[in-house]
């Protein structure tokens, strides 16, 4: 337990540390979305919003520029799957965003089997099956809900 938590930290601490918060009643309403499947131990990784423009230049320059820092720490997260159960809730308010920072961490992993990972994805449908192709391919199980 005390090893989820701390884990939870560890990523909110970073992912803080390069971006700008949103309003923590949205954070909140989407850490909670992964307990029906994970009960309470899991870890929420989210991918905040810098605004509309920020967000789509980001999601432009991951195809050219590759992996942000952000994917680069949540590929560290996943591979943990690799050998121990790892839960984990990827989301933010930019859906399109937090799609393509957990498309790149995945990406990132795809030299692994990663049969200990339970991942979930709370965002646009229109991201799913791309999401759960890959995380599959990695041995991962994929979870998915709407937000």
């Amino acid at each position: 337990m005390i090893r989820w938590f701390s884990l939870f930290l560890v990523s909110i601490a970073l992912g803080a540390c390069a971006t700008i918060p949103s309003g923590s009643d949205q954070i909140e309403a989407r850490s909670v979305l992964g307990r029906d499947v994970f009960g309470d131990e899991y870890v929420y990784f989210h991918v905040t919003s810098q605004g509309a423009i920020a967000d789509a230049a980001f999601v432009s320059m991951s195809a050219t520029a590759g992996p942000s820092a952000m994917a680069k720490r949540l590929a560290g997260i996943l591979a943990a799957g690799e050998s121990r159960q790892t839960r984990i809730l990827v989301s933010g308010a930019a859906s399109k965003k937090a799609a393509v920072v957990l498309r790149d961490a995945l990406k990132l992993n795809e030299t692994r089997r990663l049969p200990k990972l339970e991942l979930m994805y709370a965002g646009d449908e229109s991201q799913e099956q791309e999401l759960r192709n890959i995380a599959e391919s990695l041995g991962a199980s994929f979870y998915f809900k709407s937000y």
